[in-house]
C-alpha cells in the first residue's frame, strides 16, 4: 500500500482514474481509501493504482505499507480501549502505524519492513490471530515513482513518543469540528445505485468531510447526514463528532495514536481513529463529545473551538476488563509475498 495526497485543483485531471477506482474495482482483494477533509484529499492505494494516474498529479510517500484487518470478536468495532491497547503494543515495539477506522472494522497499516515484528508483537498478547496467505504472485519490485512520474515525499522521522507517558496529549493542538458524521455500510451489489451519489461527493460536494473505503469484504462511508441522499446505505451508528489533529510531523511517528486515544479510552468512551496524509481524526459519539473535550483539555491538549457550553470533568477509571481481540492480517501481496 502507498499513502497518497491529491490537490483539489487537480481533481479534473484525475477524474477518469478516480471513477474507475470507485466504480469499477478489478480484484477481489481490493483495498482503496479516499478521504476528503477540508482542503485535503488523502488516499491509500496499491502500486498498480498509483501507476494509473496521470503524471505529476500525486504526492506519494516513499515505501510500501501492509494492511492488517482488526476484528474484535463479539465486541463492537468502537469498544472503548481497543485502539489504545493495540496501538500501545505496537508503540512499545517501536512500530509506527497508520490507522483507518471504517465503522465496520479497523485497518492497521505498518511499513513493509516492520510487518514480521508487528505480527510477532501481536501474537505475544493475543491468542487468536489468523493470517490469510496472499494469492500466489510473482514478486514485484518497489514502486518507482520517477518512472510513473509522481512526486515522492521522502521519509522524515517524526518524534518518538513514550507510550507509557502520563501526560498523554500534552502540547498537541486539535480542532473540534461541528459536523455530525455517520458510519454507513454499502452493499457491493448496490454500487450502481450509488454511483451518481458517490461521484457527487467526490467531485461536487462542499461538505467538510467524506471518507470512502473499499476492501475485499466491505464498502464503508463516513458521511454527513445531509449527504446521504442518493445512497442506498445501512447507517450503522448514531452520529459521531470529529476531533482533528492540526499538526502532524510525519507518518513515521511512534506512539502518537496511543497517546491521543489513551485519555478517552481510559474514560470508557468508544472512539474511532482515522489517519490521513497530513492529519488525523478521532471520532466520538455526539453524546460523549463534551466529555471527550473536557478530558483532552484536562490532559493538556490545546483545543481550537468556538465557545460552547461544557460539562464538568468527572472522575474516570481505566477499563481493565478488555476481552480477547481477533486479528486477521490479509497481507495483501502488492510488494512482497509471505
Amino acid at each position: 500500500m502507498y499513502h497518497v495526497s491529491l490537490s483539489k485543483e487537480k481533481l479534473k485531471q484525475v477524474a477518469f482514474d478516480l471513477m474507475n477506482l470507485v466504480l469499477f474495482p478489478k480484484e477481489d482483494d481490493w483495498f482503496f481509501n479516499y478521504t476528503c477533509s477540508g482542503s485535503e484529499i488523502s488516499m491509500v492505494m496499491t502500486a498498480e493504482m498509483v501507476s494509473m494516474f496521470p503524471a505529476h498529479t500525486l504526492q506519494v510517500y516513499e515505501g510500501a505499507w501492509r494492511a492488517m484487518a482488526v476484528f474484535y470478536g463479539s465486541y463492537q468495532h468502537h469498544v472503548s480501549g481497543s485502539i489504545d491497547e493495540v496501538s500501545s503494543i505496537l508503540a512499545n515495539a517501536g512500530i509506527s502505524i497508520y490507522h483507518l477506522g471504517t465503522g465496520n472494522n479497523d485497518y492497521i497499516l505498518v511499513q513493509e519492513a516492520h510487518l514480521p515484528l508487528a505480527l510477532q508483537s501481536l501474537k505475544e498478547h493475543y491468542r487468536t490471530i489468523r493470517i490469510t496467505q496472499p494469492k500466489p504472485q510473482a514478486s514485484s519490485p518497489p514502486l518507482d515513482l520517477a518512472k510513473v512520474k509522481q512526486e515522492a515525499v521522502r521519509h522524515t522521522k517524526g518524534p518518538d513518543c513514550d507510550p507509557k507517558a502520563t501526560e498523554a496529549t500534552g502540547g498537541m493542538e486539535c480542532r473540534l469540528l461541528k459536523e455530525e458524521l455517520y458510519f454507513c455500510r454499502v452493499n457491493k451489489e448496490d454500487r450502481p445505485e450509488c454511483a451518481q451519489a458517490l461521484l457527487r461527493m467526490i467531485f461536487k460536494s462542499e461538505s467538510n468531510f467524506f471518507s470512502f473505503t473499499e476492501t475485499e469484504d466491505e464498502i464503508s462511508l463516513i458521511i454527513e447526514q445531509k449527504d446521504l441522499k442518493g445512497f442506498s446505505v445501512e447507517v450503522i451508528s448514531d452520529p459521531w463528532r470529529p476531533i482533528q489533529r492540526l499538526s502532524k510531523a510525519s507518518l513515521f511517528e511512534v506512539g502518537v495514536i496511543h497517546k491521543m486515544t489513551l485519555p478517552i479510552s481510559a474514560a470508557k468512551i468508544p472512539l474511532v481513529y482515522l489517519n490521513t496524509f497530513d492529519s488525523a481524526f478521532i471520532f466520538v459519539q455526539t453524546k460523549n463529545f463534551k466529555s471527550a473535550q473536557s478530558i483532552l483539555e484536562y490532559n493538556g491538549m490545546v483545543l481550537v473551538v468556538e465557545p460552547e457550553t461544557r460539562i464538568p470533568l468527572k472522575q474516570m477509571e481505566v477499563n481493565k476488563d478488555m476481552g480477547p481481540h481477533h486479528f486477521v492480517a490479509p497481507l495483501v501481496p502488492y510488494q512482497t509475498s509471505f
